[in-house]
């Protein structure tokens, strides 16, 4: 697995269009996400 950023949706959707078709990836999901931490 594999978890990466992007700057915005468009970026997001260039970068799955581009390993998808080549089979580099599975499946890409793009959402809204929000994280939480613990840190010291």
């Amino acid at each position: 697995m594999a978890y990466v950023t992007a700057p915005n949706r468009a970026s997001a959707r260039r970068i799955a269009r581009a390993v998808l078709p080549d089979r580099l990836a599975a499946c890409a999901n793009l959402g809204p996400i929000s994280s939480m931490y613990w840190w010291r």
